[in-house]
């Protein structure tokens, strides 16, 4: 039967002048349900009809054009029944109806109504009519799909929650089980109790303070949450706000997985904090510890001790056993540092064969003092290798910081810059020894550095000159020769003495070219020098370690042979025995290139080091220079006498000639000659000259020509 669409105002209200009458607010009622899209309607539960119904398509009232009264009008009539079964079927014996159920429409399309409803008891307490409405949320459901949708596929979890009176879950996508371990439907019942369980208490706090604030729009949090099962998972939740119409605050929070992002950061971290081949701590990893390690040895009242050890002679491993040895080497020299100090203290590779250590928590000086030493020791005992056992030593420098508070000048540059100087007085002093920082080595390095600075300028101003210092015939007491030396004419400081800036200039690579330019005017001078007797002086040059393996060598002495026009045989190339230390094979090989342009080539410092006899059976040797330190004990000391002898007998034999320098006494002279020695030079002829007085000395115009021919002093 078809309804009678009637509205029923409210019984025994009185209508004042000037308001609606019942008909009037019923018939508005109408048209507001029927605007907003609602269908709604009474149904007689005994029959199954209808009695009244509004939303209707295609109804009317008063006879106006439907269109233009129910914009909100939803289903043909010939839906309606379909919508009342669905609402009937879902009430299912219940007393009220509240839920969304998807309808099938006549042409085949689902459309989804929200239901709600009632039922009214009839005079004898039966159950009577429904009343109910039902509002078309198709694309509010849609909607909802499609957000489900893109929360399963992109894992993420995304929820609507209010507060205010009806605090709580409005909304919870299907992604919570994965996200909590809880159902959607656990989440509407329990989800706050839950969340506040799951967040850690310091992020509940920033939200909060956000929130106190009104910053929390657009604000993304990073964040650890605890599941159901207890597994933790880290998360990223974005914020966004807005009010209701009733006041209340509602959030939608789309969470995302960030497990695999934060398990990426952290091994970036990881990497950024870690030695790739040692394992130990980087640079980084101090640079961010330190001030928390400051603060730890404040609080304990402690004394810090910051340490700067090298590996000596590291450069052998490399160059004698290969690159993989010498990884190898580090890795054990690592773990050596590593179980020489406490679990709380840091070893940090620096880079190359640096290394750190950062002891905290030391009671006294003495006990610092003792930690630094205890570095060094840690060595004495050979580190275990495939090869056998590797003897290795280290060098030390430190710095310690006293108890008390730190000041702004406690910063890790300069703690570590303090520990640098320390530990290159441990090198210069040989190596295999400790040196704690103490304010006259800050000085010496600002000097060094400063001298470093200016020898650049030296270089590419040319600011030397060079000294010569002849070198005499013991059996004819002529001038048979020079050796070069170079001063640096130093702008503010004056003439500088190559003690005070060539192991400077060997440490820094200038002794290539400061050696380039004495090779080039100490051929140009000698070229320039008269005969004496017949026999041409000869101009010995030294070659530094640096010199002898660079790549140039042969071109810049053949060079500066050509251009002077010196004869080859006219020059001599000093080298010492530290010049073959790093690789012998390769330094063999250039001085026999050297050679074979027909330059002379002299062993010097001999008698000083361990492998010297050896090295005049393999290397191009003309000459050798007996070591001034030989000569100082010739007319005191037997050991001395007997030494010098062994070396003449046995450079005689080889065709070798001898020179002693440092010579300084008639006496020593004396004993030179009776022992066979060939040539001599030091102050008892002559202290090193400038290039007129060496020319003077050559040409005899000197008035000490005569008495160095006559031999006297």
């Amino acid at each position: 039967m078809e309804a009678e669409r009637v509205v029923v105002g409210r019984a025994g209200r009185d209508v004042s002048a000037g308001e609606l009458s019942p008909d009037d607010i019923g018939e508005k009622l109408v048209d507001l349900l029927e605007a907003s899209g609602t269908l709604a309607w009474e149904l007689d539960l005994a029959t199954g009809e209808p009695t009244w119904w509004i939303g209707e398509q295609g109804a009317g009232r008063h006879g106006a054009d439907p269109g233009s009264l129910r914009r909100g009008a939803l289903v043909d009539p010939g839906d309606r029944e379909r919508v009342l079964a669905v609402a009937l079927a879902s009430l299912d014996g219940a007393r009220k109806l509240s839920m969304t159920q998807p309808v099938t429409m006549g042409d085949g399309t689902k459309r989804w109504f929200a239901l709600t409803g009632e039922v009214v008891a009839g005079a004898e307490g039966e159950p009577g009519r429904m009343h109910a409405i039902a509002l078309d949320v198709t694309r509010e459901h849609d909607t909802l799909e499609r957000l489900r949708m893109h929360s399963e596929q992109a894992r993420e979890l995304v929820v609507c929650l209010r507060t205010g009176p009806r605090l709580g879950f409005e909304y919870v996508s299907p992604a919570c089980l994965f996200f909590t371990g809880y159902t959607e439907q656990e989440m509407y019942d329990n989800g706050m109790a839950y969340a506040f369980s799951a967040i850690e208490p310091a992020t509940v706090a920033r939200i909060r303070q956000d929130l106190l604030v009104g910053s929390i729009e657009g604000k993304s949090y990073d964040f650890p949450t605890r599941r159901r099962d207890g597994s933790v998972l880290w998360v990223r939740a974005l914020f966004h706000q807005s009010v209701d119409d009733a006041g209340d605050m509602v959030f939608e929070v789309a969470i995302r997985d960030i497990g695999q992002v934060r398990a990426l950061e952290l091994e970036v971290t990881r990497l950024r904090l870690t030695d790739g081949l040692t394992g130990l701590s980087s640079r980084q990893a101090l640079e961010e510890q330190w001030p928390l390690l400051r603060e730890r040895a404040h609080a304990a009242g402690s004394w810090t001790v910051l340490a700067h050890v090298d590996v000596d002679r590291f450069g052998l491993v490399n160059s004698g056993l290969g690159i993989v040895a010498g990884d190898t080497l580090l890795r054990a020299v690592a773990r050596r540092l590593a179980e020489s100090v406490g679990a709380g203290d840091l070893v940090v590779r620096l880079g190359g064969d640096d290394f750190v250590v950062l002891v905290t928590g030391i009671e006294s000086r003495t006990s610092a003092l003792a930690a630094t030493r205890g570095l060094a020791d840690a060595f004495v005992d050979p580190i275990p290798s495939d090869a056998g056992r590797s003897f290795v030593t280290v060098s030390v420098g430190a710095t310690l910081v006293p108890s008390g508070p730190w000041n702004a000048g406690d910063s890790l540059d300069k703690r570590l810059a303090e520990a640098d100087v320390a530990m290159r007085v441990a090198k210069a002093r040989g190596g295999n020894g400790v040196e704690v920082f103490a304010e006259g080595m800050r000085t010496e390095a600002r000097d060094k550095a400063e001298l470093l600075a200016a020898l650049r300028d030296a270089v590419e101003g040319q600011q030397f000159v060079l000294h010569y210092q002849p070198i005499f015939d013991l059996a004819t007491r002529a001038i048979v020769g020079a050796e070069a030396l170079v001063r640096w004419q130093h702008p503010a400081r004056g003439l500088l003495s190559p003690g005070e800036f060539i192991g400077l200039a060997e440490e820094s690579g200038w002794i290539v070219p400061i050696g380039a330019w004495v090779v080039e005017h100490a051929c140009s001078a000698a070229r320039s020098w008269r005969a004496v007797h017949g026999r041409r002086p000869m101009i010995a040059v030294n070659l530094s370690a640096r010199q002898l393996s660079s790549v140039d060598l042969v071109g810049v002495v053949g060079s500066a042979l050509e251009r002077s026009g010196l004869p080859p045989g006219d020059l001599v190339l000093e080298i010492t025995e530290t010049a073959f230390i790093d690789d012998f094979d390769a330094a063999v090989w250039t001085l026999r290139r050297v050679g074979d342009l027909g330059v002379h080539l002299a062993l010097d410092d001999f008698g000083t080091g361990y492998s010297s006899l050896a090295y005049l059976a393999q290397l191009p040797i003309d000459r050798v220079k007996i070591d001034r330190s030989m000569v100082a004990g010739l007319h005191v000391n037997p050991h001395s006498r007997a030494v010098v002898a062994g070396i003449v007998g046995m450079a005689d034999a080889l065709s070798i000639e001898t020179i002693a320098e440092g010579v300084e006494s008639l006496d020593q002279l004396s004993m030179l000659v009776e022992l066979g020695c060939d040539l001599a030079q030091g102050y008892v002829f002559s202290r090193p000259v400038p290039l007129a007085e060496m020319v003077a000395l050559l040409d005899g115009t000197d008035a000490a020509s005569a008495r160095l021919s006559s031999g006297e002093r």
